[in-house]
């Protein structure tokens, strides 16, 4: 289920698993055929899942990676997962963990596109509503923090790893499922929002010019919540070709190639694709070699140079 460009197809089907995506976008699913994969174009559901099993019988596995957040009708996801899914069949499922944007700060991942954060408690309910139940549970470093859920029929009685109760104590204890922890995060995440502004008005006071890096999603809810425009950043660098050329929505601030950063280098660099902190700055050391500063702005501030 959102297969996207067959980034986990193609290995299965390496490995001799017979494949079939689903996905939404129209330009994606003709990539992913070309890429000589089984896909169907669309939102998947009961619908779908009919079109399937008449074409290709039950699958013994379906995954949802990075997908459930996308998703505004989740019941029908899972309608369509029941009615497909082998009776002895797993569902996995991927999904940013509300536990890793609490602890990491990661308010910036809070955008548009993202409808809904989950907790194990959360999926543990969706999952009860259609009689599966979570079996197993891996916790991930993408995103900042991840996990994949593996669920399976509750009539199967499958024995259910030790870390999936632990990790639900866990919840508990740090308040999950209590509103007082989101309002407490909200309050902490606007003292980061004039911390983080304060401090780049302060070196763009002394003269310093500022740039960032990173142009993904969490940067245009950082750079229009801490009112960041075109004004105090003179321009992002970004690796993909698809977004030069482009603006940051809301602030204006041009998307260029990362070679600007060497050629028109700034005194500071904002990291806003911050949760790549390691590959960036392995990718910069030029930068950091002519007296460039990077700046990350979450998890904590931080000031980096050589």
């Amino acid at each position: 289920i959102g297969c996207n460009d067959g980034v986990l197809l193609t290995p299965l089907k390496a490995l001799g698993v017979r494949t079939v995506g689903v996905d939404a976008a129209e330009n994606v699913v003709a990539l992913t055929v070309e890429r000589g994969h089984q896909v169907l174009h669309g939102f998947f559901g009961q619908e779908i899942a009919e079109t399937i099993f008449a074409q290709y019988g039950r699958p013994d596995v379906i995954t949802a990676s990075n997908v459930f957040a996308h998703i505004d009708d989740l019941d029908e996801v899972m309608r369509g997962v029941n009615a497909l899914l082998k009776p002895e069949g797993t569902f996995i499922v991927e999904v940013h963990y509300i536990v890793g944007l609490l602890n990491t700060f990661q308010f910036d991942t809070v955008y548009h596109e993202h409808l809904c954060y989950y907790s194990l408690h959360a999926l543990r309910v969706l999952f009860g509503r259609f009689g599966f139940e979570i079996t197993d549970v891996v916790q991930l470093p993408m995103h900042g923090g991840a996990i994949r859920v593996l669920g399976r029929r509750s009539t199967l009685r499958s024995a259910v790893a030790p870390i999936v109760g632990e990790m639900l104590e866990a919840e508990r204890a740090q308040g999950i499922g209590r509103v007082v922890t989101y309002r407490a995060f909200g309050t902490a995440v606007e003292a980061a929002r004039d911390r983080l502004r304060e401090y780049l008005q302060e070196r763009r006071a002394a003269g310093r010019t500022l740039s960032a890096y990173g142009a993904a999603g969490r940067a245009t809810t950082l750079l229009n919540y801490c009112h960041l425009d075109h004004t105090m950043v003179r321009y992002i660098v970004d690796d993909s070709p698809f977004r030069c050329g482009r603006y940051v929505p809301g602030v204006n601030i041009p998307i260029v190639p990362k070679e600007r950063l060497r050629t028109d280098a700034t005194d500071d660099c904002l990291i806003t694709a911050w949760n790549y902190r390691d590959e960036i700055l392995g990718k910069s050391q030029d930068y950091l070699a002519q007296g460039g500063t990077f700046i990350m702005p979450l998890p904590d501030l931080e000031t980096i140079q050589q």
